[in-house]
């Protein structure tokens, strides 16, 4: 009985519950979710403790993209669902329209585009003193020779003993079957980004600074334990990252 009053007051009653969820929808975004230039990142722990509603509103509006034709379904937004509860890190999913999404050690990174692809560069002449681009990720390396040295503070540099060093340092993207020098002997270069909880995406593109046939230094995770500084050392290489803008 009068169907059609019953209707509109349901619609009325709807539409406030809609506005109300895309608030808490635009909220979970802000608290959830970090933008980067590489995509978006969400806290896949905080997200999972959502309910299921809000999930699902969460990855859609995550997964929404005006230059996409094609969309994302209800079945790609379960296999998302999936994806994230597993946790898994280094599992991935592509979606219509180049939609990506990415596990890395408790975040899960969104973005659109074409589907990156290993990075393998050729070696290239460290300019000491100078600085050397690096095409391949964006960065550069400055290098100096000073006379003093501090405890560096960042990952992002390094100092080290130049005289024991080769005449030409090296850099390169990472190959199969790197090896760095530890106190104790050596450990594989793709276990030591595991364990440093690397990003899979961001491992292809770390310089790498060879003396000879053996690494010193991956730039922007560590260095190797060869050719320390001490007390003897006359000459100090000290090695810095940049913007490639910079």
């Amino acid at each position: 009985p009068e169907i059609t009053q019953a209707l509109c007051r349901l619609a009325n009653v709807m539409t406030e519950e809609q506005s109300y969820l895309q608030q808490v929808t635009s909220q979970l975004v802000r608290d959830l979710t970090e933008k980067r230039s590489d995509g978006i990142w969400l806290d896949v722990q905080a997200f999972l403790q959502q309910p299921k509603a809000l999930q699902r509103r969460l990855l859609r509006r995550l997964l929404a993209a005006d230059t996409a034709r094609e969309t994302v379904g209800f079945e790609h937004i379960d296999e998302v669902l999936t994806l994230l509860s597993r946790q898994q890190t280094g599992k991935s999913l592509s979606l219509p329209g180049q939609r990506h999404v990415s596990l890395s050690y408790g975040r899960a990174r969104f973005w659109q585009g074409p589907a990156a692809k290993a990075v393998q560069a050729d070696s290239l002449c460290l300019q000491v003193p100078g600085k050397t681009e690096l095409p391949w990720c964006g960065m550069s390396l400055q290098a100096e020779i000073v006379d003093a040295w501090q405890p560096t503070v960042s990952a992002a540099e390094m100092y080290a003993d130049l005289d024991l060093l080769e005449n030409r340092l090296m850099v390169r993207t990472r190959r199969p079957g790197d090896r760095l020098r530890m106190e104790y002997g050596t450990k594989k270069l793709k276990d030591l980004l595991t364990d440093s909880k690397i990003p899979r995406e961001a491992r292809d593109r770390l310089p790498v600074v060879c003396s000879g046939n053996e690494i010193l230094w991956i730039a922007g995770c560590r260095r190797s334990d060869m050719a320390k500084v001490s007390k003897g050392t006359k000459r100090i290489l000290h090695l810095w990252m940049l913007n490639k803008d910079k």
